[in-house]
């Protein structure tokens, strides 16, 4: 993902799938960053 681009419901569907799956049964209290690398770069 471009860090210049604008957000399309498309980029966060990895984020949904996991959220949605047992694989997320033990994750809580989370924040889960999908901010296009910002976080990492700041």
């Amino acid at each position: 993902m471009d860090l210049s681009s604008t957000p399309r419901p498309e980029n966060i569907m990895g984020v949904l799938v996991l959220l949605a799956s047992d694989a997320s049964a033990l994750l809580t209290g989370s924040a889960i960053m999908r901010d296009g690398g910002w976080t990492s770069t700041s």
